[in-house]
């Protein structure tokens, strides 16, 4: 599992940048689901905890301005 979620905030960075590109709020998802997997080597929680910022509560964040940008609802 760590290493998928390794693997997805690797792929993070380049989507980030693209974005980041056009929109300026896209800055950071990158950096905060990087942080939430290298919590997550220690403790779990970091992987969905709603409580925290956590690797889930990045990527809905994520999808939720993606969306919005869009124009789509959820």
């Amino acid at each position: 599992m760590l290493a998928d979620l390794a693997r997805a905030a690797d792929g993070l960075a380049s989507l980030e940048a693209r974005l980041s590109a056009g929109l300026s709020r896209f800055d950071g998802y990158h950096a905060r689901f990087t942080a939430a997997v290298e919590h997550a080597r220690q403790d779990t929680a970091w992987i969905s905890d709603t409580n925290r910022d956590s690797a889930h509560q990045v990527w809905f964040e994520l999808h939720e301005d993606l969306l919005a940008t869009l124009g789509r609802p959820r």
